[in-house]
């Protein structure tokens, strides 16, 4: 019976290259990263250090969202908010919501920067469900994706205007006319653009996400 390709992850049962990142490693295998990311693929072949060399060292990323990422090569759901939960044992995460779209957030950054479409594509999808689920607004995340990533978040950028468009649609409280709102939109003016983009395709809007069994069943300590 094949095993687990999950249970390989950080493993010490045949690494043949050695992850470093913010002052953590991570036991690994070349072939694994190669056949899910084409950074590694290039990384290891032949015309490069990397490929001879037994530790490849990753600058300027986010460490949870490195383990994340090398999990999901190995096969683990690790843009899940219960996954995102193991982490807090070891890392003293803060549970909330906010925390945790930040990290889908860094997790999707990484993904683009390292090849792993899976990843990226599987977190689109994730980041989008978890903004319905956790409550109508999150500026700060709003912020996080439009200045502090700017380009390399681009492709969440959509899935929070569509949010907030849906919000204002279906709540109808003014969601986005507060003295807080004004202020994003006018700091944000990308977002502002969006916005007006996906106020006017939600005229059609279509079926919500009903999240609220397995999300609370995953939130659940």
């Amino acid at each position: 019976m094949a095993q687990d390709m999950s249970t390989f992850y950080n493993s010490a049962t045949l690494p043949d290259v050695t992850i470093t990142f913010s002052g953590h490693r991570i036991n690994a295998h070349k072939m694994i990263l190669a056949n899910r990311s084409e950074y590694f693929r290039v990384a290891f072949d032949g015309a490069f250090k990397e490929a001879s060399a037994n530790t490849i060292e990753l600058h300027d990323d986010n460490p949870n969202a490195v383990k994340g990422l090398v999990a999901h090569m190995y096969g683990t759901e690790s843009d899940s908010f219960s996954y995102y939960r193991t982490l807090l044992i070891g890392e003293h995460l803060s549970a909330d919501d906010t925390a945790y779209l930040k990290y889908l957030v860094d997790y999707f950054v990484t993904a683009s920067k390292y090849l792993v479409p899976t990843a990226r594509n599987h977190v689109l999808d994730t980041f989008g469900k978890a903004l319905v689920c956790f409550r109508y607004r999150h500026d700060e995340v709003v912020r996080y994706v439009y200045v502090t990533h700017a380009a390399a978040a681009a492709g969440l950028r959509w899935a929070i205007a569509t949010h907030y468009a849906q919000t204002t649609h279906n709540v109808n409280v003014g969601v986005m006319r507060d003295a807080a709102a004004k202020q994003l939109l006018a700091e944000v003016p990308e977002f502002a653009f969006d916005l007006v983009g996906a106020l006017i395709e939600e005229k059609g809007a279509g079926e919500e996400y009903d999240c609220c069994g397995a999300w609370d069943e995953a939130s659940t300590p």
